[in-house]
């Protein structure tokens, strides 16, 4: 076996190595990861299946804009964002944000996403997805039980404050119709001293 055999045999090695490794990461990454080209997932791992309620196997061949909401927080188009982010990571550069996706079942999430442009031709963008839904959710009620007890520390009365508490409830779930219910178990009674109907 001459040396250069020996090197060349040795280069091959090391890549299918490192080409089984890259292989074995991918599979059992714990955050969801895509492989897209063109904007379209080539490769999907089952974290990815998971995090978006569906077999990888049929994300492949979708779209990246079909696994987002469809709009974004500020009502922009959520699809045209994520085309633009895709397309503006240029090779070797990672970008990272927020992403809001959508499932399967049509239920949404949060999550934080990296997006990385391989080396060479074609170009591949892997996106790397950490669920962050329940953080999210967590940090909002956080904020909203924190912004209730600024409200009723300030508040003047009750008048004053059940608005407020109407307002900040409506920002967690749809409040269009609204009421706040007083116990007093001294006679019993339930009293309803803020209502809001939206067809009165």
């Amino acid at each position: 076996l001459s040396l250069a055999s020996w090197r060349a045999a040795r280069a091959e090695a090391d890549q299918r190595a490192s080409q089984l490794e890259s292989e074995a990461l991918f599979r059992h990454d714990p955050d969801a990861v895509l492989v897209l080209a063109g904007g379209v997932c080539v490769a999907a791992n089952s974290a990815a299946g998971d995090l978006l309620a569906c077999p990888a196997q049929q994300l492949i061949g979708r779209r990246f804009a079909d696994f987002g909401a469809d709009r974004t927080p500020d009502g922009g188009s959520a699809a045209e964002l994520s085309e633009a982010r895709l397309g503006a990571v240029g090779e070797g550069a990672v970008s990272r944000h927020s992403w809001r996706f959508r499932r399967a079942d049509g239920r949404e999430g949060d999550a934080e996403i990296t997006l990385a442009a391989l080396p060479g031709e074609p170009r591949y963008v892997v996106a790397w997805i950490r669920d962050a839904t329940e953080r999210i959710r967590a940090e909002r009620l956080r904020d909203v039980a924190f912004r209730l007890s600024e409200a009723a520390a300030v508040a003047r009365s009750a008048a004053e404050l059940y608005p407020t508490i109407h307002s900040i409830v409506g920002e967690l779930m749809p409040a269009g119709n609204f009421y706040i219910a007083l116990y007093d178990p001294a006679s019993d009674e339930i009293s309803f001293p803020y209502f809001v109907d939206e067809q009165d």
